[in-house]
């Protein structure tokens, strides 16, 4: 028989009236421009040989009928052998000589038509299926074999591990493609179309502006191929969008001041109306199967840009125009604190873009002086489009303000306050809607293609496309670089309020409403890559962790933002166009001591944050330099192999200098998993250098027995310590404890230490108290009575005050973590100063310490209480700061009790189960057997947790309320019963009650006198305990003596004797 013919082709979509979009540079791109011609499984005249070699060796063995889709037997005649059983056979009989490899077949997928039976096997090498190869075994009726078709891969070879994970690859497509990452991917064996071996690739299939199907290099990332798998009729509208923008700043264009046309990605489009709409892909095309007009704004999945001065840039093709309705429209005047209200305005129908006007708006306050903006009352109005993204945000007093557009016929506005006051909000008369008046669902794909330019934007600047430009390569910097995981949730859109001002000279990110502005001042921040990438980087950090925004954690922030956008543009410098419009140099320089003298921490230490980030930007660019030049992994990689790293140092919540240089060296450690780029683990010596270079040293020893606890990963835990001890030395040093505390007043106290040759005269420092979320809820400082600067504020060194106590008070309204700071106060600038003493000062706390923790019996059985516990941690976007490590109890003084740790050998109290998710620490623990034996007076007890931080720190989460445990029976036990007071000894009363119920326990001289009651409360069934200290009940010691000791308790009434000795 005549072997059937196999053609392998690549083609367009099937069904396919005309070429879609991309076609023609797919084609080159991928080589499917050159002829693809499929070998043949074997010579016809071989082929056929076998095949009938086949068929007569087994002709008559087998009456054979398929079913309906040709795999198993059917019929009145019984069949010895499938149709899957009789392919395989054949295979596994002749494969061999047909140069296929049997056992790395598998059936996919068998079909019967018109008498035949088709059998069609797909190739899996190591586990992993072969694209575009398979062997398709025809037969007939009685089951001989009629044709056979192959496009089987000889030449697959190689490690089936690939070196580029999912995540990273799907970076890759979305780089590619301008849109989201594809959420799951498969590997595959990839034939190059050119020829040559198959590589082992990521397969994914995108559903963005089409059903594209996407290979991915699984060494590199490349993309391999891609094609569009949907039977579209053709690309009806269609074109391509570029902006007028500067690659790093006006001055370092080729001609310069003069911009350059770039395309521009992740620009969404819309065709029609707001129904369709597709995304610019990385050279800025884009294409629709819908016929019509287009019209767009500098919006998209990733950033959205509004202008402060009104309606932002805008474009249209059909014939766009602006009405005005009437939508009376207004908050509450005053609005309430601490509220989110939604307010909606509906356009009529056809609308295409709706846009709010404001008659008055006065939401939240701020200053700009001197050209910097502070904000006073951070209330915001927010304008989100239909799908609920902040597409824009609003703060001040402003009046007759255009707001920002949204696709549709439905806007919506969110006013979210706070608690610091309330203002008149804002009003709205009339809005305004767009409609397309010239044949909008008919393309004219010549005007679809389009610049932005200035003549498109209010202020006739290149400010919004600019920043719209350089804020989306930044988000793909991140997405498919040290973020190819996705570890960190940056696919969201950021709104960004450009031309903000008047004379706003500084541009910043606000981690509570997640939003950018940058200030209009000579175009000077806007048109500035380095600031704009800076100030990016931000919000990436925020999705990973908060920021306190002072002292190392504020100045590590910086460092790590003029880092990375140093990185993503490979330079240095950053500010440098900013600068020089302020009549200055650049505002940083990383490149030590090339190009700027080194920072050293603490010699050069300001306080300023921005200038103190050098110390760390420093030491990162100085890292990522070391592994450029270093055979592996060399320059390329060396960049990503330096930035993985410092992006998983991020990971480890390090908040400072000697946290993060812990992290960066864990990191390097693990760098053979964690950052594949850097070709295995990174000398931890290289980090440790570098950081020692600029000053940043671990301390191996200090007279400050807690050092280092310079952050908040590294904090002191102080849960049950009376006093502490520290000191604040050298300048920068800072000190972070660590504590518990259940609802109800709190009073620190911290005693300064004395200045040295001068008596009554304190070095001043300040306490500042900040709750698990990383918001600072009271601070504490010094009258600054002896030498303050003008302002009233601390000098920059050696501030002083006749104060030698501060009281930092605060009435906590709920349980919580919360974290103590004691540094040198701040100065003039706000910045923490360089005051510091060898001298110790000492803290001490009171407050309730019962209570952070929740706990109680699941399972009440006498010496096995089952116990669970609840308690909440510090948690971020990304993970939460603490992991369980173990529990333990303590008595009803809160005592611990030795022994009963679950993480110690054969403790009395064991571990069941525990989970460290969502901001909480949840578990179970259970009683051992002969704990009563071993702890006879223990009755209530407190279930103390303890979690460790990513850096290894652990802290104690606190004591829970009070446990009862489970009795056996009913008594009165008195230990320590013979006792001295006077020496500081206590006897302790233990109760055991079946029922619960009041408790009164009294005790009386042996003359029946009352002397002091010691309880008399509700109590439930179980365990109690309470200590006597040998006084009366105005507190005075007894004399000596014997006492009667009489309790009253549910099916309870019995006396025992305590003696008294002096």
């Amino acid at each position: 028989m005549r072997a059937l013919a196999l053609l392998l082709a690549f083609a367009a979509p099937a069904g396919a009236v005309m070429r879609g979009p991309h076609a023609d540079t797919d084609a080159r791109r991928f080589g499917l421009d050159q002829p693809q011609t499929a070998p043949a499984v074997a010579a016809p005249a071989r082929l056929n040989g076998e095949i009938d070699a086949f068929n007569r060796s087994h002709r008559g063995r087998w009456n054979m009928r398929f079913g309906l889709q040709g795999v198993g037997p059917q019929g009145t005649t019984e069949a010895r052998l499938t149709a899957k059983e009789a392919g395989e056979l054949f295979l596994r009989e002749r494969g061999l000589s047909l140069g296929l490899r049997p056992e790395q077949l598998r059936l996919a997928m068998a079909r019967t038509q018109g008498g035949m039976h088709h059998l069609l096997f797909e190739q899996i090498v190591d586990g992993v299926p072969v694209e575009l190869s398979s062997v398709k075994v025809h037969l007939d009726e009685s089951g001989a074999v009629i044709g056979l078709n192959s496009s089987f891969k000889r030449n697959v070879r190689g490690s089936p591990v690939p070196v580029l994970g999912v995540a990273q690859a799907a970076a890759s497509v979305a780089a590619d493609l301008g849109a989201a990452p594809p959420a799951e991917g498969r590997l595959v064996w990839f034939p190059p179309p050119a020829g040559g071996s198959p590589a082992l690739a990521w397969k994914f299939r995108s559903e963005a502006g089409g059903s594209w199907v996407y290979y991915i290099d699984a060494r590199d990332g490349r993309v391999l191929l891609r094609y569009n798998d949907l039977r579209f009729q053709a690309c009806v509208t269609s074109g391509t969008i570029r902006a007028m923008v500067h690659d790093i700043d006006p001055n370092r264009q080729t001609v310069q001041g003069v911009a350059e046309s770039r395309p521009i990605k992740n620009q969404r489009v819309f065709i029609g109306d707001a129904n369709n709409s597709v995304l610019t892909d990385a050279n800025g095309q884009f294409c629709s199967a819908v016929n019509g007009k287009i019209f767009t704004q500098l919006q998209g999945p990733f950033v959205s840009i509004s202008n402060w001065n009104g309606a932002a840039a805008h474009y249209d093709n059909g014939g766009g125009v602006w009405t005005t309705f009437s939508t009376p429209l207004q908050s509450d005047h005053p609005y309430a604190a601490n509220a989110t209200v939604i307010s909606t305005i509906n356009a009529p129908a056809g609308a295409v873009k709706v846009m709010p006007v404001f008659a008055a708006m006065d939401v939240g306050s701020f200053d700009l002086a001197d050209g910097d903006l502070v904000i006073t009352d951070n209330d915001q109005l927010a304008i989100l489009d239909s799908a609920g993204n902040s597409v824009a945000t609003y703060i001040g007093n402003r009046t007759g303000l255009r707001g920002a557009a949204v696709p549709g016929n439905q806007l919506r506005l969110r006013l979210k306050t706070n608690a610091t006051g309330a203002r008149n909000g804002f009003s709205i008369s009339v809005s305004s809607y767009l409609t397309l008046t010239n044949n909008p669902f008919l393309a004219n794909n010549q005007t679809a293609t389009f610049t932005w330019n200035t003549t498109q934007t209010l202020d006739g600047t290149l400010d919004e496309p600019n920043l719209f430009y350089q804020l989306n390569l930044m988000h793909d910097y991140f997405r498919n670089g040290p973020n190819a995981g996705g570890e960190a949730p940056i696919d969201k859109v950021v709104p960004v309020m450009a031309r903000a001002g008047p004379n706003l000279a500084n541009a910043f990110y606000d981690p509570l409403h997640q939003n950018l502005t940058i200030g209009d001042v000579a175009s000077g921040f806007a048109l500035d890559a380095t600031v704009v990438r800076h100030e990016y980087t931000h919000f990436v950090v925020d999705q990973i962790y908060p920021v306190i925004n002072f002292g190392q954690h504020g100045a590590i922030s910086e460092a790590l933002a003029d880092y990375f956008s140093a990185s993503s543009l490979n330079l240095s410098t950053i500010g440098s166009f900013t600068g020089a419009q302020f009549g200055h140099g650049s505002l940083r320089e990383l490149d030590c001591p090339t190009k700027a003298a080194c920072t050293l921490f603490p010699t050069n230490w300001t306080g300023v944050i921005h200038e103190d980030s050098r110390m760390i930007s420093q030491t990162l660019w100085s890292i990522r330099g070391d592994l450029m030049a270093l055979p592996v992994p060399g320059a390329v990689n060396g960049k990503a192999c330096a930035d993985g790293l410092v992006f998983g140092a991020m990971f480890f919540y390090p908040d400072s200098f000697a946290d993060f240089e812990l992290a960066m060296k864990t990191m390097a450690e693990r760098a053979a998993a964690a950052v594949p780029a850097c070709g295995g683990a990174v000398d931890a010596g290289l980090i440790e250098n570098r950081f020692s270079n600029h000053g940043i040293n671990i301390a191996a020893g200090d007279q400050d027995v807690y050092e280092p606890n310079d952050g908040i990963a590294s904090a002191t835990d102080i849960t049950t310590a009376a006093v502490v001890n520290g000191r604040i030395f050298p300048n920068a040093d800072q000190d972070f404890y660590a504590l518990g505390a259940a609802a109800g007043p709190m009073a620190i106290t911290l005693s300064l230490p004395e200045v040295a040759g001068l008596p009554g005269v304190y070095t001043v420092y300040a306490m500042t108290l900040i709750d698990r979320t990383f918001n600072v809820v009271a601070t504490k400082q010094p009258p600054i009575d002896i030498n303050p600067t003008l302002s009233g504020n601390c000098p920059d060194s050696d501030c002083q005050t006749s104060a030698g106590q501060l009281v930092l008070n605060y009435d906590n309204p709920s349980a919580n973590q919360f974290y103590l700071l004691v540094s040198a106060a701040p100065g003039d600038e706000g910045a923490i100063t360089n005051t510091n003493s060898t001298r110790f000062y000492s803290l001490s706390a009171v407050y309730p310490r019962v209570g952070p923790a929740a706990a109680g019996i699941v399972s009440a059985q006498f010496d096995r209480d089952t116990i669970d516990f609840s308690v909440s941690v510090s948690t971020f976007v990304t993970g939460q700061a603490y992991q369980f490590t173990h529990a333990r109890l303590r008595d009803h003084t809160q005592a611990p009790l030795s022994g009963t740790e679950t993480n110690s050998v054969a403790p009395f109290l064991t571990l069941i189960s525990s989970t460290s998710t969502q901001g909480r620490i949840t578990g179970r623990v259970r009683l051992a057997p002969g704990f009563t034996a071993r702890y006879p007076s223990a009755g209530t007890v407190h279930l103390e947790i303890f979690a460790v931080t990513p850096l290894g720190h652990s802290q104690s989460m606190g004591f829970s309320n009070a446990i009862a445990l489970t009795a056996s029976g009913t008594s009165l036990t008195a230990f320590n019963n013979l006792f001295n007071p006077a020496r500081g000894e206590k006897a302790t009363i233990k109760w055991e009650t079946q029922a619960s119920g009041r408790i009164l326990l009294r005790l009386f001289t042996v003359a029946g006198q009352h002397v002091l009651t010691l309880l008399d409360e509700e109590r439930p069934a179980g365990k109690g305990a309470i200590d006597w200290p040998g006084v009366n009940s105005i507190g005075q010691r007894v004399a000596s003596g014997v006492y009667i000791l009489h309790i009253d308790a549910p099916d309870l009434d019995e006396t025992k004797k305590i003696v008294v000795v002096k």
